[in-house]
């Protein structure tokens, strides 16, 4: 019997004072459980999001984030790839937030979960808006949107064999 869990991602960035997400769109493994993306919390260090699903991967809804990415990048947590070969479920928002009395929308992001080898749970995020693509350090990957607003960088020291279920964001 297939069940949904809580899978929470975070984005880390300091001093948001408010948070919304919005859904697009979402493709989930068939027959696996989808309850829905949601706005979980927001504070001083960062804005999670909690995606109530099933989880059991396939090409199907990779394939499926991979074309709503087009003609952007990805950036893969607790992943050596560079983009996604199976995803238990990916789905497409708006993210918006106020920080330093501003408010930021980053629009279009895509988010989906998969399983590394490990045995552990791997996400990918990026999206149509995201260009660049750099190594920043060993282990280190940063995507930039189109118009160098802000960026998204897996954590330092982040590695395949490490859990982490975040990325940094900075303005």
């Amino acid at each position: 019997m297939t069940s949904a869990h809580d899978n929470f991602f975070t984005f880390k960035i300091h001093n948001v004072t408010k948070a919304e997400f919005y859904l697009n769109d979402y493709n989930i493994s068939s027959g696996q459980p989808w309850n829905g993306v949601k706005l979980y919390d927001f504070d001083k260090n960062g804005i999670t999001l909690n995606a109530t699903a099933g989880r059991h991967k396939t090409k199907a809804v990779a394939n499926w984030f991979n074309e709503k990415c087009k003609p952007g990048r990805v950036i893969g947590v607790n992943s050596i790839d560079d983009s996604p070969y199976e995803l238990n479920f990916a789905f497409l928002g708006n993210l918006r937030f106020t920080l330093n009395n501003s408010d930021i929308n980053v629009y279009s992001i895509l988010i989906g979960q998969g399983h590394n080898t490990l045995n552990r749970n791997n996400w990918f995020v990026g999206g149509p808006n995201f260009k660049v693509s750099v190594t920043l350090d060993v282990g280190v990957k940063e995507i930039m949107d189109t118009y160098s607003r802000y960026t998204l960088s897996t954590p330092r020291g982040e590695s395949v064999t490490q859990t982490s279920d975040e990325v940094n964001l900075k303005i």
